[in-house]
């Protein structure tokens, strides 16, 4: 990803620190949707960048149904979020109710969250509709002077969305996916190649 601005690097290392505590309690206390969604939304004002009155929008209508959290820059939605009790195991019906929303709405980025675990997933608009998963965070695994766990957490700061840094970090991702290399590696011109110099 790169140098992380040393005050963004900051501010998501405080914010952890400060939120880990709340996450675990909440945890223990098996707290409600509602109460994990106020929760979800001050990580993204505090930890996250995102600020709380512009940015942040709740029970966004799409087609006549309303998704918990949609997140604009510059004020134009570029994300959906679709948050869960925190108690609630994120399972696949999940994913497609959200694919769903952002189908609608025609955004590739979407985001599930039971505000311990954020899985990120990409809408990839073939035929038929997808998602992948392309990140997976578990906010009580990270350590917050950790490199690589403030890294993990910037790819979803408002910084780093409004700079694509999704798409980057998908296409970083693609690049080195063992599955795809693979199928690279048996395609008939690299096996071709590879033929024709053991000879």
């Amino acid at each position: 990803m790169g140098n992380i601005p040393e005050k963004i690097a900051t501010r998501i290392s405080e914010g952890l620190k400060r939120f880990q505590p709340i996450i675990a309690s909440n945890k223990s206390k098996d707290v409600n949707e509602s109460d994990t969604v106020v929760l979800i939304i001050d990580m993204l004002s505090e930890i996250l960048g995102f600020d709380k009155y512009n940015d942040i929008t709740t029970e966004h209508n799409i087609r006549g149904q309303y998704c918990d959290i949609a997140l604009k820059i510059d004020g134009k939605i570029q994300l959906l979020i679709e948050a869960k009790a925190i108690g609630i195991e994120l399972k696949d019906n999940h994913v497609r109710q959200i694919m769903d929303y952002a189908v609608n709405e025609g955004l590739e980025w979407v985001i599930l969250s039971n505000g311990l675990l954020w899985k990120i997933y990409k809408v990839i608009y073939s035929k038929p509709i997808q998602t992948i998963l392309i990140g997976e965070i578990n906010a009580l695994d990270l350590k917050h002077r950790n490199k690589e766990d403030i890294e993990k957490i910037f790819i979803i700061t408002k910084e780093a969305i409004s700079k694509c840094s999704l798409d980057e970090y998908f296409s970083q991702k693609q690049a080195t996916d063992k599955f795809l290399l693979g199928n690279l590696l048996c395609s008939e011109p690299i096996v071709h190649a590879l033929k024709k110099e053991l000879k």
